[in-house]
């Protein structure tokens, strides 16, 4: 939820728009109206779960490997949101004119 409501409105004040105002742009928003919000809940739920086991199993590492291991984990978490939401976006199977 962080990495989703953290870049939708970065996203919001990169464009100009009135990111403090109501909107729908929210990666759970927009799969919710796609698939419903049953499947985008647990969805989110599974990401969560295999976070809390991640933490859960590296737990007594060294703080540099605990910080590094959030570092990726956020990084991969922001890569699925841009990925996920270019999808929602223009289609699955969509391509530039410089990918053909």
């Amino acid at each position: 939820f962080l990495i989703d409501a953290g870049l939708s409105l970065m996203r919001r004040v990169w464009r100009g728009e009135r990111w403090w105002a109501p909107h729908t742009q929210h990666l759970y928003q927009v799969w919710a109206r796609r698939t419903g919000h049953t499947a985008v809940a647990l969805a989110y739920a599974v990401v969560t779960l295999c976070g809390a086991v991640l933490v859960m199993a590296a737990r007594g590492a060294p703080p540099a490997f605990m910080m590094s291991l959030g570092l990726v984990w956020y990084m991969a978490g922001a890569l699925l949101w841009w990925i996920l939401q270019h999808v929602a976006a223009h289609g699955p199977g969509d391509t530039t004119e410089r990918d053909r």
